[in-house]
Parts: C-alpha cells; sequence; structure tokens
C-alpha cells in the first residue's frame, strides 16, 4: 500500500511544481512570455527585474507554496504518521515539485532554477531554522558582499542553504 501512496504523492508533486509562476504572472500583468525577456529564463528573478519587484515577490511566495503544498496534503491526507517511511514521502512531494519546477511538462521541460521550491520544501520541513537561516543570510550578504549586482537573489539563497545545514 506504500509504493502506489508514495507514487501518487510523487505525481502530485511533479505536477503542482510544474506549474510556473513566473509564466503565468508576466503573462497576466504584461502580456508577454517572461522567456523572451531579461535573461530569458523562467524563473523568479527574471519577474523581479523585468516585471516588478512585487510581482517578483508574488512568484517567490507562489513558488515556495507550489512546493509546500503537495507536501502538505501528503501529510495530511496518505502519511500522518511520524515513521521515516512517511517523512521520505513527504519529502519526496518537495522534491517532485522541485523537479517539476526545474522541468515543467506544461512548459516544454524548460522552467526555472527552483530555488523559490526549493525554499518551500525547506520551509516545510524545518520551520524554525529556515527563518533563522534566512534572517541571518540576509544580514551576512548585507556585510559582507559588496559591489556586486543582484547580490539578493544570487548570494542569499547560496549562502542560506549553507547556514542552514548547520543549524
Amino acid at each position: 500500500m506504500y509504493l502506489p501512496r508514495l507514487f501518487a504523492v510523487i505525481v502530485l508533486g511533479y505536477l503542482f511544481g510544474s506549474i510556473n509562476n513566473a509564466i503565468i504572472i508576466t503573462r497576466l500583468v504584461k502580456g508577454e512570455d517572461i522567456r523572451t525577456q531579461g535573461n530569458f529564463n523562467a524563473g523568479t528573478m527574471n519577474v523581479l527585474r523585468t516585471v516588478g519587484k512585487p510581482w517578483g515577490i508574488l512568484v517567490a511566495v507562489l513558488d515556495a507554496l507550489k512546493a509546500a503544498l503537495p507536501m502538505l496534503i501528503s501529510r495530511l491526507v496518505w502519511f500522518d504518521d511520524l515513521s521515516p517511511a512517511a517523512f521520505f514521502a513527504v519529502f519526496a512531494a518537495g522534491a517532485a515539485a522541485i523537479i517539476g519546477h526545474w522541468k515543467p511538462i506544461y512548459h516544454n521541460f524548460k522552467g526555472g532554477r527552483s530555488v523559490g521550491c526549493s525554499l518551500g520544501v525547506y520551509l516545510f520541513i524545518v520551520p524554525f531554522e529556515f527563518i533563522i537561516s534566512f534572517l541571518i543570510s540576509g544580514l551576512f550578504v548585507i556585510a559582507f558582499i559588496k559591489n556586486v549586482k543582484f547580490k539578493f537573489g544570487q548570494w542569499v539563497p547560496i549562502v542560506f542553504i549553507v547556514f542552514t545545514c548547520c543549524f
């Protein structure tokens, strides 16, 4: 009974992850395809730079939610115990969402870099550590990374992953 449920949550995660919020938001706001603008990437940072900060933040939040939501559904519906197998299945749903964002079936397997989805998985699995690491990462980048264009979009996720592993 475990394997069919595991397969279902992986498919669910992948299909949720394949919904590309950057493409959808840009089309709704500007009527254009984000993949033809900026760095030609269908991701949060390209929306932030080409469409605007509020829309980029919205895409980031939606990308994090599209990874966390299948994990939550998996946890509540199919894997409600605290076993290692249940934890693995819930994590597999998040990992599938990350892969879905990176290689979305709905958009010819051309997606974003999956940073927002990865943050959603981190937030779901280790919420306290996520918040602390994100704050420390932002402060670290402000204090030590100078004269770099787009330092928050490029450096905070990198520093964040390093700090999250430390907690």
